[in-house]
């Protein structure tokens, strides 16, 4: 379903059947061997009313898999 006919969010959360809310992710930085990366999530219910929050994770790439070394919270509502 396209959302962007909808208003506004709560709108279209209101309206899909099943919505959780909305995930935004940041673009990912990498550091310059490729092997650390930082990414900023943002999740918030709309249906809901304030409910969210907002997080940077620092990712680890070991053995070619990417694992969390630490999250910090930016926001919460």
């Amino acid at each position: 379903m396209d959302t962007a006919k909808f208003d506004s969010k709560q709108q279209a959360c209101s309206t899909l059947e099943n919505c959780s809310g909305w995930w935004r992710f940041s673009r990912i930085g990498y550091n310059e061997d490729g092997t650390e990366a930082i990414v900023h999530t943002d999740y918030d219910h709309p249906k809901y009313g304030l409910m969210g929050m907002g997080y940077f994770h620092l990712l680890a790439l070991t053995d070619g898999n990417w694992s969390i070394l630490a999250r910090d919270m930016t926001w919460i509502s």
